[in-house]
């Protein structure tokens, strides 16, 4: 067996296998590229609100509203855009099970609650869950959405040897070149399909292999720990910050609720340009308060990662990408480039194009596959070279149209 035939059958079969499986993963991405500006489109009246000249309400009042709603069993934190005119979106956290959130958009002036939704209800929780794990159950889903990645990446590199031409001729003449770069319009069906797989399959395979490489990133611990090692230079992920606060608020010179108002005003001093800031209130009296900046729009690699002692306002630890190593930076960057994010609106419609071709690859492959594995089919059980039987014929034209000597002559 050739390496060209083993590609065909490999390229085949698994094709077949996955081909559902990608169908929907690369419909859904196409989907959440997206996310935010559909959710901006659809749902304008409870995430933007007129600007008023009264101060906004302090993080620590939008904070506790939303406690106060759910109970005392979730956490919460708040997403505020300082410099638009938008929404408070605040989220609570179930802690005892991190698949319930609740979502909530509340009024940045008054604390007026807009809309409060169970996050697994929406939308866009269902496309997130058919991309990650097509609704099974998260440990199941993962791991067969990560084994048809992975089987998707050996598909492309399958893809590429069968685009390849046999015959070396194929480069020598304009017409051949051509047959390879572009799509031959005007020859019938068959051969539109077989483009449509062959010519838009090459061009997609060089912007998909990293969208399925990041997404196994995100699947997998291993791949995640394999590409840290790789560009770290044989270094391990570090393990998460632990740090040691204030043994109670007695040594607080103000309230844990003003401290956190307070040092969110010094953040946006800091970073007057920032594009989004979140306010992590302490899960438990031994974690920290964390304020995240974001300062650049549809990307999140750059934000800044700021720890604070809740009783004495101290700063404990400020993670940036610029201080990071290089394993740092790329998995900081890895759901940017998975989304296409990374180089900005020119890359989110790569990666939305992209996974459109993806999502028509399964059914232009199977559209090739099937009118062949039904001929065959058919030639196997055909009855025309049993047994001795004369093939029956038929005729090229109605029986009036024969010529008088059509027997003679056959």
């Amino acid at each position: 067996m050739t390496v060209r035939t083993f590609a065909v059958t490999l390229h085949r079969w698994l094709g077949l296998i996955t081909g559902l499986v990608v169908f929907i993963v690369a419909t859904t991405g196409a989907l959440y590229v997206f996310e935010e500006e559909l959710q901006d489109l659809f749902d304008r009246d409870v995430r933007f609100v007129t600007s008023q000249p009264s101060p906004m309400l302090p993080p620590s009042e939008a904070l506790a509203r939303m406690q106060a709603r759910v109970g005392p069993e979730y956490g919460v934190l708040l997403i505020s855009y300082p410099n638009e005119p938008r929404t408070y979106h605040v989220w609570a956290w179930n802690r005892n099970d991190l698949e319930d959130w609740i979502g909530a958009y509340m009024n940045p002036y008054t604390g007026e609650f807009l809309e409060v939704y169970n996050y697994h209800d929406t939308f866009w929780a269902t496309v997130e869950h058919l991309h990650t794990t097509l609704l099974l159950p998260h440990e199941i889903g993962r791991i067969v959405v990560g084994s048809a990645t992975i089987i998707f990446v050996i598909l492309l590199l399958t893809g590429l040897i069968l685009w390849w031409p046999r015959n070396r001729r194929v480069w020598t003449t304009p017409q051949g070149r051509r047959s390879r770069f572009r799509i031959t319009w005007g020859l019938g069906p068959k051969r539109l399909t077989y483009d449509l797989h062959n010519v838009l399959g090459f061009y997609a395979s060089w912007i998909v292999v990293f969208l399925a490489i990041t997404g196994l990133v995100m699947a997998f611990g291993w791949m995640k720990s394999g590409v840290y090692w790789l560009f770290s230079g044989g270094q391990s992920i570090p393990e998460p910050p632990r740090f040691e606060l204030a043994a109670s608020a007695a040594v607080a010179s103000r309230s844990p609720e003003a401290l956190m108002d307070s040092l969110y005003l010094h953040t946006l001093r800091t970073y007057p340009d920032a594009h989004m800031v979140i306010v992590r209130a302490p899960a438990t009296p031994a974690m920290p308060l964390q304020i995240d900046v974001y300062p650049d729009e549809g990307t999140f690699y750059r934000r800044i990662e700021q720890y604070f002692d809740p009783y004495t306002g101290e700063k404990l630890a400020t993670d940036r990408f610029e201080e990071g190593n290089l394993g740092d930076k790329v998995l900081r960057m890895n759901y940017d480039i998975h989304s296409g994010a990374i180089l900005g609106w020119p890359g989110r419609l790569l990666a939305f194009f992209a996974c459109l071709i993806v999502a028509s690859l399964p059914i232009t492959g199977f559209l090739i596959w099937f009118p062949r594995w039904r001929r065959q089919r058919r030639s196997r059980r055909s009855p025309a070279t049993t047994r001795g039987t004369a093939p029956r014929v038929r005729p090229t034209a109605p029986p009036s149209a024969q010529p008088a000597d059509a027997e003679a002559t056959a």
